[in-house]
């Protein structure tokens, strides 16, 4: 699992069995939400293969919040969200996706990624900006990889640090 190497099998007293490995798979799931983007590309593929529904009930574990709890801060019922837990449903709309990141402390990008979707606010900018739908078939065209755009990345920081300070730098869940 991807976050293996940097958690511990959580022993706590009167905590064995299958209580004690999904102790252990929280924390390796906070681990992975917290610090998404500083993931390898293999250790992005792992936490990719979880499915939207799976990957939010974890979240939800690992922040030890009850499916009531998490339905009712969320503005859903328990039923919907156990649902879309276990993959009776489809991933929600892009704004229940944005609230429950925001809710759980997730990345927001994971989130938009397992549910195939795109967060309204970058959609938004790609329509109203003219060359982003350029700059990214062109990207697509060459096969830019994560690192290429980590790399572009830095660049335009470097170019624009005060920009870059107020736009993302360390933003929270949530934020856009």
């Amino acid at each position: 699992m991807a976050g293996e190497r940097y958690c511990k099998n959580i022993q706590s007293p009167g905590v064995v069995g299958s209580r004690a490995m999904d102790l252990t798979r929280s924390v390796e799931m906070r681990y992975v939400l917290q610090n998404a983007k500083h993931l390898t590309h293999l250790q992005r593929e792992q936490t990719m293969a979880r499915s939207f529904g799976e990957t939010i009930r974890e979240m939800r574990e690992a922040q030890g919040m009850g499916l009531r709890a998490a339905a009712n801060h969320l503005g859903i019922s328990p039923a919907y969200l156990s649902r879309i837990e276990r993959g009776r449903e489809r991933p929600p709309k892009p704004e229940l996706v944005k609230r429950i990141a925001t809710l759980l402390g997730g990345d927001p990008d994971l989130l938009f990624r397992l549910a195939e979707s795109t967060d309204p606010d970058l959609a938004d900018y790609i329509h109203l900006t003219p060359n982003v739908p350029e700059f990214l078939r062109t990207a697509k065209a060459m096969d830019l990889t994560s690192e290429d755009f980590e790399v572009l990345i830095e660049e335009v920081k470097r170019r624009r640090p005060s920009e870059a300070a107020s736009t993302g730098e360390g933003r929270a869940a949530g934020d856009g």
